[in-house]
Formats: structure tokens, C-alpha cells, sequence
């Protein structure tokens, strides 16, 4: 899985979420989806992704990361690399392998920050009580972990 096919030069990451922080994740998902095809495209990402309040040029950085093999979309997978490699930038934190991961005792910090949304309405969209758009903008975001 180091390769993405097209020459080898591109390394494919992933992220499985842990089980406590599905939800979040996949509440995520569900807002960045606002077609609900299960795909994700750019200008989608970008209006998204935006929200992380990370340079321009970093979150290009981070969608060439995600976007292996390129399909210039990003399914939940390809997604959730995104979200975690923009939680990494936001803690200052680097990952030790293409699973994301970090050093033995390296704690990550605090959830992915996203303006205008809080952690809890993410997480009710992502557990299935909350739908699509609703409260984007609404609320002030909190900080907090998941």
C-alpha cells in the first residue's frame, strides 16, 4: 500500500479512525457530502476543507496526500486522510508511518478543528440524529477533544 500504480512515486496513506471517534469522522463526511454520493469533489473539498482555516497552500498539500490513487475526489477513505493529516498540521504533530499514526506516547491533541461547526452537532450527524447541513454556521466551534 506504498504505491499508488502510477509509477510508485506517490505514497497512499490511510486512517482508520478509532471507534470512539467514528462518528465525528463519519458527521464530518456527511456534511462535506452534501450531495450524498459518497464522493466528495474539489470544489466541494475546498469550500470544506477551507473551514480548517489552514493556508491554502498546505491544504493542496494535504489533498495531493489524500487524493492517492487520484480520482480528483475523495471518498470516506481518501477523506478521513485528509481530516487526519489536517488535525496533525493544527497539533504540530508529524506522523511516523502511512497509517498516520504517531510515536508510542505521542498524543495528538485536540479533535480536528472545522469553523462553525462543534464537535457534538458532528458527532450527532455522524451517530445518525442530526442531518446534512443543519447547524453549520450556528454555533460558535469548540476546541475540545471528540
Amino acid at each position: 500500500m506504498a504505491a499508488n500504480g502510477t509509477g510508485g512515486t506517490a505514497p497512499q496513506y490511510s486512517y482508520a479512525p478509532p471507534p470512539a471517534e467514528l462518528p465525528y469522522y463519519a458527521g464530518l463526511f456527511a456534511l462535506a457530502d452534501k450531495s450524498s454520493s459518497g464522493q466528495i469533489s474539489g470544489p466541494a473539498a475546498v469550500e470544506f476543507l477551507s473551514l480548517s482555516r489552514l493556508p491554502v497552500d498546505l491544504l493542496k498539500t494535504i489533498w495531493a496526500m489524500a487524493d492517492v490513487p487520484r480520482t480528483n475526489t475523495l471518498d470516506a477513505g481518501k477523506f478521513n486522510v485528509a481530516v487526519r493529516l489536517i488535525q496533525l498540521f493544527q497539533n504540530g504533530k508529524k506522523p511516523v508511518d502511512l497509517q498516520l499514526n504517531l510515536g508510542e506516547g505521542d498524543a495528538c491533541g485536540r479533535a480536528p478543528f472545522f469553523e462553525g461547526l462543534s464537535v457534538q452537532h458532528v458527532m450527532s450527524v455522524g451517530s445518525g440524529g442530526g442531518g446534512g447541513g443543519a447547524g453549520r454556521g450556528e454555533r460558535r466551534p469548540e476546541r475540545g477533544a471528540a
